[in-house]
């Protein structure tokens, strides 16, 4: 409230903690400068599961509260986009060299996964990348509906397209682009440092 129109918001897992905040401070959507998620599935092909889209599934009527917020700038980077962006094991450690307490704390977060599936999909890091490079992906306006009553597809989120829509959901990612500022802002630094 002190700074209006100032403050981005980067909201990535489930979406609880932001719907307790528009419920508990309903002028904070419109005090926002801009808010990007990492929130929904838009792809062509059905998923697995519905808890394959966790950030919704996890809790449905926080995602659809929020994905229905009128931000200045509300942006929502899919499931189908983020899964473009998977480290494989063998090129991580070029790609992010674990030579700075930075890339080490990265290490010891992200570990787990790159032994057990072989890969790290970069998930939440493409929703922060894209509030200060918006031009790494195409995003399309629109609206968002999120199931909320039928158990069997609890979460599902569907995109409406529309000029007028209060949502831009991202459609594609230049992923090159990615991996360079993402290793350039993780690896440069510990480089400045020796």
């Amino acid at each position: 409230m002190e700074n209006p129109h100032e403050i981005n918001l980067i909201a990535i897992g489930n979406m609880t903690n932001v719907a307790t905040l528009f419920q508990a401070y309903p002028d904070a959507p419109g005090l926002l400068k801009g808010l990007y998620v990492m929130n929904g599935y838009f792809g062509q092909a059905p998923l697995p599961e519905p808890w394959y889209n966790w950030n919704a599934w996890a809790d449905p009527l926080a995602s659809k509260q929020v994905l229905a917020s009128h931000v200045a700038i509300h942006r929502a980077v899919p499931l189908e986009v983020t899964d473009q962006l998977s480290i494989e094991s063998s090129r991580a450690g070029s790609l992010l060299r674990a030579d700075s307490d930075l890339m080490l704390a990265v290490y010891d977060f992200g570990n787990a996964w790159l032994e057990s599936a072989g890969k790290l999909t970069l998930h939440d890091p493409l929703a922060a990348v894209c509030m200060f490079y918006p031009e790494l992906c195409r995003f399309e306006r629109g609206f968002v509906r999120v199931e909320t009553e039928c158990e069997s597809d609890m979460g599902a989120t569907a995109f409406q397209a529309d000029p007028s829509g209060n949502v831009e959901i991202a459609r594609e990612v230049d992923c090159t682009a990615f991996y360079r500022i993402l290793s350039g802002t993780l690896c440069d630094k510990a480089d400045d440092q020796s």
